[in-house]
């Protein structure tokens, strides 16, 4: 009875504050789910949410959009982007709740990209090209650019004479033989700078040139890994093979049409707080019931 007159009180009093698709949140509010509200008290005078702990939160509202995916041709395309989407963005192939529970990173500022002239101009010509067709896409919320100088970047692609290091060298044996052994084969990685809430602000990607055998190879592992650092997707290994994620993707100046639509999920909407997967899969579930909080 309790637990029905406290879920009855919670809703009546946050329908009773305004929604604004503009609200702004302010950096001490965080995201809070009461799941056992038989103890929990609201002050109906001050509209204030007592805690056990005798800690005070404001009761607040806030527009938080419904996640959506993109409509497919099919229904069989649908499923498998559906599958397939929180594995690349999470690391997690289930719909719901996840051990392994990963955070969604954005970038929420431009990204502005120098490219190193320590690279062959034929390469950096093929490398402005890719990244004009990226920008061309005009994804919502994704705004990449080609800045002419590195003061004015804060995504930087260079070239470096180090081995870089891609997998944990204390803990190479997690990794299968084939993966420790060619770890340092067509060498190359990108370095994100987040804020606390995986936000993306700047990037530099280094590539090693002397380990690449075919040099057209080094064109392939710049594409992958740009796209790659718009959200640190994880890579596929088995389909679609035309996806810049697919581990053993062959060179193509087409972006398919999966790609796309992974960064028009991706960038829908620019979250200005921390989201991970259990947060986005319980507003799948409970479309935009979410209760915001500031701690006072």
């Amino acid at each position: 009875m309790k637990k029905l007159l406290f879920t009855l009180t919670l809703l009546i009093t946050v329908s009773s504050f305004g929604q604004s698709k503009n609200d702004s949140l302010i950096s001490n509010e965080k995201v809070v789910f009461i799941k056992k509200n038989s103890r929990h008290l609201i002050n109906k005078n001050s509209k204030l949410l007592v805690l056990e702990n005798k800690d005070t939160l404001i009761l607040a509202k806030r527009y938080i959009p419904k996640f959506v995916y993109p409509t497919l041709p099919t229904k069989k395309e649908t499923r498998y982007f559906k599958t397939m989407y929180p594995y690349i963005a999470f690391g997690s192939y289930t719909k719901y709740e996840s051990k392994k529970n990963e955070p969604l990173r954005q970038w929420n500022v431009p990204i502005k990209v120098f490219i190193d002239k320590s690279f062959r101009e034929s390469d950096r010509i093929k490398i402005k090209k890719y990244i004009v067709s990226l920008s061309n896409l005009e994804i919502p919320n994704l705004k990449i650019s080609i800045v002419r100088n590195k003061s004015d970047s804060n995504y930087h692609i260079t070239t470096t004479n180090k081995k870089i290091e891609i997998l944990n060298e204390k803990k190479l044996e997690q990794y299968s033989d084939e993966q420790v052994e060619n770890r340092f084969k067509d060498n190359a990685n990108y370095y994100i700078s987040s804020d606390n809430n995986y936000k993306s602000s700047s990037c530099i990607l280094k590539v090693n040139l002397d380990t690449f055998e075919e040099k057209n190879d080094v064109i392939k592992k710049i594409k992958q890994l740009f796209f790659g650092s718009f959200g640190r997707f994880y890579p596929l290994t088995y389909r679609p093979k035309e996806s810049l994620l697919y581990t053993k993707y062959v060179n193509n100046d087409t972006i398919s049409a999966f790609d796309i639509n992974v960064l028009k999920t991706h960038y829908n909407y620019i979250y200005p707080y921390k989201v991970d997967f259990n947060l986005l899969s319980y507003t799948l579930r409970r479309h935009n019931l979410l209760l915001i909080f500031s701690q006072l």
